[in-house]
């Protein structure tokens, strides 16, 4: 997709897209900080960019929710495991899983849990373990709700995303982001009933809406209620007014 990159001062980076078919101009700042505007083509960019200006108070209130999380002692992963930090008499930082839910890193007396190398390590930890759970788990439940509503998907994967939920191809391939782990039941299923409407519809049309309510009627509620969870390790609501990229 073509796109503009320009540098407003005291804003920063904004990448500007002209789509065909839209109407309006659209601002908006996805989980890692990244400030979007999309805009119809016949539009010059000036315009665009005069409007990002215009809503330099929204954006650093957006900013502020976008911050890194510091993965804590005792944080739950998923609605599966439990982060925990010990530290120990050894060289380096390490990581493993114990009783099937204990996501135990260990790091040298001389650092602390927050110390950006321990962070990582646990961060690895997280994904890992949240990655064998979707690859065993999100297969059969989007199976079973293909097969319940007579939908048609050809292939499925679990990859890590940094902005979207899941996505659907044209060629009916299904991915979802490993981090739906981490939503409550109702969300998650609302992020694979969502997938499975584009098998139908690949826009957002009317006529998409329609069949995603017809699978869940309350297909708006979570659609909001998801705009509070970030896709990144440890994405627990932080504010209404996130808003993710693909929903």
């Amino acid at each position: 997709m073509a796109y503009k990159q320009f540098q407003i001062d005291e804003i920063g980076l904004v990448t500007v897209y002209k789509r065909r078919g839209t109407k309006r101009i659209k601002l908006s700042v996805d989980h890692d900080g990244n400030i979007k505007l999309s805009m119809p083509t016949w539009l010059p960019y000036k315009t665009g960019l005069s409007y990002a200006d215009s809503k330099r108070d929204w954006l650093a209130e957006q900013l502020k929710h976008r911050s890194p999380i510091t993965l804590r002692h005792g944080q739950s992963i998923g609605s599966k495991y439990r982060l925990t930090f010990e530290p120990y008499d050894g060289v380096g930082v390490r990581s493993r899983i114990l009783n099937s839910n204990d996501i135990r890193v260990q790091y040298p007396t001389e650092l602390e849990p927050s110390d950006p190398a321990v962070q990582a390590v646990a961060e690895k930890a997280c994904v890992r373990a949240l990655r064998t759970d979707a690859e065993t788990l999100l297969p059969v439940r989007l199976r079973q709700l293909a097969e319940r509503y007579d939908l048609r998907y050809r292939s499925f994967s679990v990859r890590q995303l940094k902005g979207r939920w899941g996505s659907c191809d044209q060629a009916g391939h299904i991915t979802i982001n490993l981090f739906v782990m981490q939503l409550p039941t109702p969300l998650l299923e609302y992020v694979l009933l969502h997938e499975l409407a584009h098998t139908e519809y690949l826009d957002h049309s009317s006529n998409f809406w329609a069949v995603l309510i017809r699978l869940d009627p309350l297909a708006k509620e979570h659609r909001k209620q998801l705009r509070s969870y970030r896709p990144v390790v440890g994405g627990v609501p932080t504010g209404d007014n996130l808003e993710p990229v693909a929903y």
